[in-house]
């Protein structure tokens, strides 16, 4: 086996594991995500709009031909790979937003704290 049918046999396992959803969800935002495949791989997926264009992200670095590499080739390699993603991108946003929240709140509680403070001095 030469060495571009070597690579290309890399390509295709990662890109499996993406499409299988076999990998952890380390954090997200509304761009990106970042992933850790097999414990040590790791990797951000472009899903900003991952019907259309979910992919591997920052990879071009590898490759001439940034195009030819980690791509997720057809709509329903994207559409499988975003239905095993889509819920480890909800719940990490529904618990970073929980934290933000539950931070707000507390601000708040702290404000009424302050202000029932000064309502018993009067």
């Amino acid at each position: 086996m030469n060495i571009h049918e070597r690579f290309k046999e890399v390509v295709e396992y990662f890109k499996a594991k993406l499409i299988a959803g076999d990998y952890e969800m380390i954090e997200c935002d509304h761009r990106t995500a970042h992933i850790i495949i097999d414990g040590k791989y790791p990797f951000q997926i472009w899903i900003s709009d991952p019907l259309n264009y979910l992919n591997f992200y920052e990879t071009s670095w590898l490759v001439e031909n940034p195009n030819e590499f980690l791509n997720i080739d057809t709509e329903d390699e994207r559409r499988e790979a975003w239905k095993n993603m889509e819920p480890h991108v909800r719940r990490y946003r529904n618990a970073h937003l929980k934290y933000i929240k539950e931070h707000e709140l507390s601000k708040i509680q702290d404000e009424l704290d302050v202000i029932n403070k000064q309502l018993k001095e009067e």
